[in-house]
């Protein structure tokens, strides 16, 4: 596979951005990412809007908007065209790229027609849960992880390792090489943007585009009308939208900001249920959510004892 960033074309004026969302509407599928400063947080901005055609064999097939450089008008066309119903948008993690959208335009995706790849990548690991658990004390401090093998003072189970895009691609070698760059995001409220930033942009919709059809050719993404692709995507939805009924997380909160797995989004929490409140994520869940007597979730109890949003955990098996 070639290593280099892929082809793009940076539409920074409104006459672009407007041939660019007829190509686009032409795919049944389109990659979609954001790049901002804080994105889908108190104080975030939005920068670059990153759309690309599925399977596309045209060179370039990813568009990358500015939102800083187009009208208002054009820029809410763009935002229309991503929480439309049609074509699907296969993102990897768009919770704070919905966030943003929904706290700035106040408009949520369609139910349908988003497809997160995070959750699909979750199930599709091929770790029993034993080393599941395994990889969750290795993220915890020494002391923590003693108590927690001890005394079972929280039900591991229940917890579930988000990964991030760029280490999903190593593990199943779905690049070569995946240069590592350290991206200072409030450069990204600069103009002009640096080539390494663009091409850090285009390279993830290149990574989305990949995951997608390794899970597609693994049997983990359905057909689309079936009653699996539904689910998909309707707990696709749960998970993008989690913060739109709470508020928008604030910076430095790690109750609002981790990569384990939120309660409540693979076990629906319907209208008609009885629920609770949790008083770190201030989430409505159901009671099994949380230990008995406990006013957090499972979730936020064992975020404390963690240190995995520094730490690295162990490779999956191959």
């Amino acid at each position: 596979m070639s290593n280099h960033a892929p082809d793009y074309i940076l539409c920074a004026d409104d006459i672009s951005v407007l041939h660019a969302l007829h190509n686009l509407s032409k795919s049944s599928i389109v990659i979609f990412d954001c790049e901002g400063d804080a994105l889908g947080r108190e104080g975030g901005s939005l920068s670059i809007i990153t759309l690309r055609v599925y399977g596309t064999t045209a060179s370039p097939g990813t568009y990358l908007i500015d939102a800083f450089s187009i009208s208002p008008a054009v820029l809410r066309k763009v935002i229309a065209f991503i929480v439309a119903p049609t074509p699907l948008k296969v993102v990897f993690d768009g919770r704070m790229d919905f966030t943003e959208i929904y706290f700035t335009w106040k408009v949520r995706p369609s139910i349908g027609a988003v497809l997160d790849l995070t959750l699909l990548e979750l199930s599709s690991r091929q770790d029993s849960q034993l080393l599941e658990t395994e990889r969750l004390l290795y993220n915890m401090r020494p002391d923590a992880a003693m108590a927690q093998q001890q005394k079972n003072k929280r039900d591991p189970s229940k917890v579930k390792i988000l990964i991030g895009l760029v280490r999903c691609a190593r593990e199943r070698k779905l690049v070569t090489y995946v240069p590592y760059v350290r991206v200072d995001h409030t450069a990204w409220l600069d103009r002009p943007l640096t080539q390494t930033q663009l091409e850090y942009a285009a390279m993830d919709a290149l990574l989305i585009e990949k995951l997608y059809t390794h899970l597609y050719r693994l049997g983990y993404i359905s057909i689309p009308g079936s009653s699996p692709f539904l689910w998909t995507t309707q707990t696709s939805y749960r998970f993008v939208t989690m913060w739109m009924d709470v508020r928008k997380p604030p910076i430095g909160n790690i109750y609002f900001g981790h990569c384990l797995l939120p309660l409540g989004i693979i076990d629906p929490v319907l209208p008609a249920s009885i629920t609770r409140r949790c008083e770190k994520c201030q989430r409505q869940l159901l009671p099994t959510a949380f230990s008995q007597g406990a006013e957090e979730c499972h979730v936020c109890a064992i975020l404390p004892e963690t240190r995995f949003w520094r730490r690295p955990y162990p490779q999956s098996p191959k």
